[in-house]
């Protein structure tokens, strides 16, 4: 068993991912599949100690995948350093990939670690673009 989601369950085991011979990402298209993307640019932004706007991520919002307009646009944040250069709402047109990365609390990490915490640390997949050309 692969532990794959069902209609009524959303949730898919790491063995499912880790032996599925390929996932289909939120692009509708298999992780990795270079795609031409047109969206624009979200900066998320959160005031730091002085109650100053500090950058705490950048997203870009999926209007168009190749040639097909999306019904409903798709926000992925961005993984790479590229796009640096782009303000908040500038319209992009570009060239990149999907990827997913876990990242949370590793195998390793000994109970009495998280129980000092008082709070378990908890495992997240995200969903990420890699821009490959700007």
């Amino acid at each position: 068993m692969l532990g794959l989601a069902t209609a009524d369950d959303k949730t898919i085991s790491l063995e499912g991912i880790t032996r599925a011979s390929q996932i289909i990402g939120q692009l509708g298209k298999p992780l990795g599949t270079v795609v031409n993307v047109k969206g624009k640019i979200r900066i998320a932004k959160l005031p730091d100690k002085n109650g100053r706007d500090e950058e705490v991520g950048r997203y870009l919002v999926i209007s168009q995948i190749d040639d097909r307009k999306l019904d409903t646009p798709i926000e992925l944040k961005i993984f790479s350093n590229m796009l640096l250069h782009a303000k908040d709402g500038d319209h992009i047109d570009t060239r990149g990939y999907e990827r997913i990365m876990t990242h949370g609390r590793p195998i390793d990490v000994r109970k009495a670690v998280v129980q000092a915490r008082q709070s378990e640390l908890e495992y997240h997949l995200t969903c990420y673009i890699d821009i490959v050309e700007e």
